[in-house]
């Protein structure tokens, strides 16, 4: 059975971050959570060296103001910098506001595509005469719930631009399916047409009726709804004059407003600069990665955890389908073929070893380094 985790993430990120949907890297104001370093927007490379070296101009400044006691630098004037640094303070805040709008609108969709594939398999399994026995339907069950992981997938390459469809599970997409749509550019949209041609060959063969068909379509209308609009965000970056404005104004606020620190804290200016750094440049980088949420980092959005969902949710949605009667008139259900087991069960199956696989590669540590919320599983 392929490694989930192994297809769908880079060979550099070798093990899941989450369990649960909840366990994230979450703050809980403890001393520890303070100084740590992964996920923290202070002390990444960028944001230390650039404070850093604030931190070693405002010592400059300190020494040229100590030098030349005629002419010191502590005599500038503050106008300028209240000014400039109310300009900076309002587009930080503007700028970090438009980041998590766009983070929280992707997780939106995110959520949408979850609602929509839990919609459409509760529909096809519970608001239908579709019962298990029948070889034709259960082919078609065991499609919809394949293609349903596969626009996820397809989705999630889409959105990390690592369009690579040998990642993809066998059991999620055939090798003739995968040779079909090796042309085409949004792959996903095409899984959603099987989905629908798959939908109506059931109806057209009296295992649907029309009306249920078309409830259902309305779910496969929100799944393209939600692509569309995290394609939108993946690929309409924040505008580059707005972040080419924001950087330049930051460095020179933090490289020039030390100066004003020198009569206040004489040779120790480098500690309020430096913290200054930390503040200002932190915030910037927040906002950097608000901006793209699909990437792998701590603070970005974990798309296999939906991925996870799906495959809980639907092998639960399994076990209780195959417990269900069939209906008068339907006839004794088909023996499985040389004695094999039927479709949806060994997909079911399939599905219990791919979690199990799932599990043992996502265990980050020992329990007491998960959160809370986990500690007692």
């Amino acid at each position: 059975m392929s490694d989930v985790v192994s297809l769908l993430m880079p060979g550099r990120l070798t093990k899941w971050r989450t369990e649960h949907v909840h366990q994230v890297d979450l703050f809980e104001g403890t001393a520890e959570s303070l100084f740590t370093v992964k996920g923290s927007a202070m002390f990444t490379v960028g944001v230390m060296t650039k404070s850093i070296a604030a931190a070693a101009l405002a010592q400059i400044y300190y020494v040229i103001n100590t030098m030349r006691p005629d002419n010191r630098l502590e005599g500038v004037g503050t106008f300028y910098f209240v000014v400039l640094g109310d300009m900076l303070s309002f587009l930080l805040v503007f700028n970090a506001n438009i980041a998590y709008s766009r983070f929280w609108e992707a997780r939106g969709h995110m959520e949408s595509f979850c609602n929509a594939g839990h919609c459409l398999m509760r529909k096809l399994l519970f608001s239908s005469d579709l019962r298990l026995g029948t070889p034709e339907v259960e082919e078609a069950v065991n499609d919809v719930q394949r293609y349903i992981r596969a626009f996820l997938i397809l989705m999630i390459q889409d959105l990390r631009t690592t369009n690579d469809l040998s990642r993809v599970p066998a059991d999620t997409l055939t090798s003739q399916e995968k040779e079909d749509m090796q042309t085409a550019r949004r792959r996903p949209l095409l899984v959603l047409g099987w989905m629908q041609m798959v939908l109506r060959r059931l109806c057209r063969d009296g295992h649907m009726t029309e009306r249920l068909q078309l409830r259902i379509a309305a779910d496969l209308e929100h799944m393209s709804q939600a692509y569309h609009g995290c394609t939108k965000i993946r690929s309409q970056p924040m505008p580059f004059a707005f972040m080419q404005l924001i950087a330049v104004v930051t460095r020179l606020y933090c490289f020039t407003v030390p100066i004003t620190f020198i009569s206040a804290f004489s040779y120790g200016i480098t500690v309020p600069t430096f913290i200054m750094g930390l503040i200002y440049f932190g915030m910037n980088d927040v906002s950097d990665h608000l901006a793209d949420p699909f990437g792998i980092d701590s603070n970005d959005i974990h798309l296999e955890v939906f991925l996870r969902q799906i495959d809980e949710d639907f092998v639960n949605y399994y076990t209780e389908w195959i417990m269900l009667r069939r209906l008068p008139g339907q006839g004794p259900a088909a023996p499985p073929a040389e004695g094999r087991p039927s479709a949806t069960v060994a997909r079911m199956q399939a599905s219990l070893r791919v979690q199990a696989g799932l599990r043992n590669a996502s265990s980050v540590g020992p329990v007491a380094e998960r959160c809370s919320k986990c500690k007692a599983v």
